[in-house]
């Protein structure tokens, strides 16, 4: 027979473990549709969430595994090297636009769709709205994006004078993967 935890029961077993208010704790982040919980937790651990223009190799890494340009942080989508919108972040600019996967872009700015060309119109969007032109499932549209920034990618980055937390956590992983891996032979 299985038995499992209710909630209740949960929460008084980690208070047997470190005396705390985890009624309270866990609600607060099982029930938030906010990114405070992840990013107080990043904080904790000395780190933030900041952004640039550049990518990271890990993100690199991603979008090849991904197979296009994920542009999710700046205008809400990933891009195919053939122009169609893999992906498309809710509220987006790219949603807003009425853009949906699936749909192909065919010029960005009145040039033949490119990433190039695509990223460069995001790295002028402050001055330029993006303007794009896409088959779509009910024809060919143009549209301009509401997208006022430039490219924008994700990396963490240490909080001064803050214990790092994180690194420690990731060392350990990293140390106990390898006593897991099989050696191989020379």
């Amino acid at each position: 027979m299985t038995r499992t935890y209710d909630f209740a029961a949960l929460c008084d077993a980690l208070d047997r473990v470190a005396h705390d208010d985890w009624r309270r704790f866990l609600r607060e982040r099982l029930d938030a549709h906010d990114d405070h919980a992840v990013l107080d937790g990043l904080a904790r651990a000395g780190w933030r969430l900041a952004w640039d223009d550049a990518r990271s190799p890990a993100f690199r890494q991603a979008e090849t595994d991904a197979g296009g340009a994920d542009l999710s942080w700046s205008i809400g989508a990933v891009v195919s090297p053939k122009g169609v919108l893999r992906a498309v972040r809710w509220e987006g600019s790219v949603f807003r636009a009425g853009l949906n996967p699936g749909d192909r872009l065919v010029s960005v700015g009145g040039s033949p769709f490119s990433e190039e060309a695509l990223e460069a119109a995001i790295r002028g969007a402050a001055d330029v709205p993006v303007a794009l032109v896409a088959e779509t499932a009910s024809g060919t549209r143009e549209v301009r994006l509401d997208y006022r920034g430039t490219l924008r990618y994700p990396h963490l980055e240490r909080i001064a004078g803050t214990p790092d937390r994180l690194s420690a956590l990731l060392a350990t992983r990293a140390v106990s993967r390898k006593s897991t891996e099989t050696p191989q032979p020379r």
